[in-house]
């Protein structure tokens, strides 16, 4: 006598091959084949994409007259304060609520 125990010899479940589900049930099993996605759009659509794309890449996100304003603040020796430090303080303490 042979006792399996309450899975079977297999466990669980059992691999099987695609092959051979589709045979004992006729269904048709997904593959493996990445699938792609597409979308259609108007020649306008993509006339303004592409115009937000140029803008966007030309686009500088320094804003230099700020950080030179700051620069020459620290090198005074003006930048940082009191009241600025409660500030931070406040907004990281507020960040933990």
């Amino acid at each position: 006598m042979n006792i399996y125990g309450i899975h079977g010899t297999q466990g669980v479940a059992a691999p099987r091959r695609a092959e051979m589900l589709k045979r004992e049930t006729g269904v048709e099993t997904k593959s493996n084949v990445a699938q792609r996605d597409e979308m259609q759009i108007s020649a306008q659509q993509a006339e303004a994409a592409q115009s937000a794309n140029a803008a966007a890449f030309n686009a500088s996100e320094i804003r230099l007259d700020l950080v030179n304003r700051i620069r020459s603040e620290i090198a005074a020796g003006t930048y940082y304060s009191d009241e600025k430090f409660e500030i931070a303080l406040g907004r990281m303490f507020d960040s933990f609520e």
